[in-house]
């Protein structure tokens, strides 16, 4: 095969795994010039054959490049919000010193099974770590219990010290989270159930999860757990070494 179609089958093969892919990409410099040749599609289809791991590396390629756009759009929208806007008690439940060296954001789901896998961590780095600012994020994206164990909890911060144990009871929880199940184990930890209905009744309550829905879009948080580290996106979960190691490298 004369090098000309040879090359030009090659850089077809890289536009056919793209779009087998399934990914919408600029890949229009891949098509040879003047149109195909003569056996042409037949060649593409040859090569992929031969060589499957194109398709691989492409796809590979394409996600990670999705990857750091996102990152980066993550980072250019925190940049322009402000940390501060994480910290609102509209927003967030805060623990911790107010002129802490270290600020670790989690947004959270309570059906989240990643975010319950991650919670021993949190109770480690939490207990060993009086010196660091915690604020936690109801983020409910799952499913309808989502929404109702968010309002609980976010109604539970009007009730002093009681919204820890009860996050904590609500994370350690396995299967489904409708409201009688929420209110027995708020009960449990030592949580007025009738105030707790009351409060989960108002409206304020549904506007600060809103307000929390929409910080979280413009700061492209597609999944939970994500945190935000001093400034730093961790996405998924983590282990009490990852946070331990995160603290370390922002209190120096």
């Amino acid at each position: 095969m004369p090098q000309t179609n040879t090359t030009n089958t090659i850089l077809a093969a890289g536009l056919a795994a793209i779009v087998s892919g399934g990914a919408v990409y600029a890949a229009l410099t891949f098509l040879p010039m003047g149109g195909t040749t003569p056996g042409f599609e037949t060649a593409v289809h040859d090569y992929l054959l031969e060589h499957p791991e194109i398709l691989i590396e492409m796809e590979q390629a394409l996600v990670a490049r999705q990857d750091s756009d996102q990152a980066l759009a993550r980072q250019q929208a925190l940049d322009s919000i402000g940390v501060n806007a994480l910290l609102d008690p509209a927003v967030a439940y805060v623990n911790g010193p107010e002129d802490a060296s270290v600020t670790i954001v989690e947004f959270f789901d309570y059906r989240c099974g990643f975010c319950k896998a991650t919670l021993p961590a949190m109770k480690s780095v939490l207990e060993a770590n009086p010196d660091v600012k915690f604020a936690f994020v109801e983020y409910p994206i799952l499913t309808e219990d989502s929404l109702v164990a968010a309002r609980a909890a976010v109604a539970s911060r009007r009730q002093t010290g009681m919204y820890m144990p009860f996050h904590i009871a609500l994370m350690e929880t396995q299967g489904d989270l409708p409201l009688a199940r929420i209110l027995s184990i708020a009960e449990s930890v030592g949580v007025d159930v009738a105030q707790l209905e009351s409060d989960m009744a108002d409206p304020v309550i549904l506007e600060n999860i809103e307000t929390t829905r929409n910080l979280a879009q413009e700061l492209h948080v597609v999944g939970t757990p994500t945190f935000i580290i001093n400034g730093q996106f961790v996405v998924g979960q983590v282990s009490a070494e990852d946070l331990n190691s995160y603290i370390e490298q922002n209190q120096g």
